[in-house]
């Protein structure tokens, strides 16, 4: 029986994109994008969408202390593992929803609670459709496809919120740091030691700490190090002359490239 011809046109008209006096205005005949897309066979779906979980499955194992350390190549086998583990428990009748519960479990825990909840679910539904495509439940297969797209979805807005707030700790752990040694006060100071000294160089180190504390502090106070802490000029001054003090330290090598040479 021969099968039924695609019913949706495939093909599309766009204007010529050519100067040539002869081709201006003419129409080209392109493939229709959403006939070419409706034509991928079934199987060739559910690869697809595998092989782009896994790469989630990739990112996941990266972002996580325990399993960092391993290579793309163990990630993937890993994955792998896992897809023919679940489909056959599916085979063996064991149920999709406790299959799932399995891999929340064998997850890396540093994650946040939707991530860890949504991708199991988004597995699964690879794996299901996969089955299903098996026995010839092509309908249904695709149905589990459809459900697949509409976690995957959820899931990649999860990760990316994951992520903000990751950035957002670093940041935050960053300017503590910064706090507790006041170390983007201490960079301005040799900064603005080795590049705005005045006319003969620097003349003493109270002047030069007296001077460039106001600028120090005004730096401070346009960066993001200011949400972080606050610091008043007079305690700012004081840091640079402590610093200038220690003959070994790095504001006091900048000054001394910088002072004045005296006779």
């Amino acid at each position: 029986m021969s099968q039924t011809k695609n019913p949706l046109p495939d093909k599309h008209y766009i204007k010529e994109d050519n100067k040539a006096s002869h081709l201006a205005g003419s129409m080209m005949e392109v493939p229709d994008i959403f006939s070419a897309f409706s034509k991928l066979p079934l199987r060739e779906r559910i690869e697809q969408f595998k092989q782009q979980l896994s790469e989630t499955y990739l990112f996941l194992l990266n972002g996580a202390p325990e399993t960092k350390e391993l290579s793309d190549e163990a990630c993937q086998e890993r994955f792998l593992d896992e897809y023919q583990i679940s489909l056959d428990r599916l085979k063996d009748n064991i149920s999709a929803t406790k299959c799932k519960n399995i891999i929340c479990h064998s997850l890396p825990t540093t994650h946040s609670t939707e991530v860890s909840n949504l991708f199991p679910v988004a597995f699964m539904w690879i794996v299901c459709a996969d089955l299903l495509e098996q026995h010839g439940f092509h309908e249904n297969a695709w149905s589990s496809l459809i459900e697949f797209k509409n976690i995957e979805h959820q899931l990649g807005q999860a990760l990316a919120t994951e992520e903000k707030l990751q950035k957002k700790a670093y940041s935050q752990k960053a300017g503590r740091q910064a706090y507790k040694d006041y170390s983007n006060l201490k960079y301005s100071f040799i900064n603005l030691l080795r590049n705005s000294p005045p006319i003969g160089g620097w003349k003493t180190l109270e002047s030069a700490a007296h001077e460039l504390a106001e600028k120090v502090l005004a730096e401070h106070e346009n960066s993001e190090h200011r949400a972080i802490y606050s610091i008043k000029k007079e305690k700012v001054e004081t840091k640079l002359n402590t610093w200038l003090r220690d003959v070994n330290g790095e504001c006091r090598a900048a000054y001394d490239e910088n002072a004045a040479k005296h006779r």
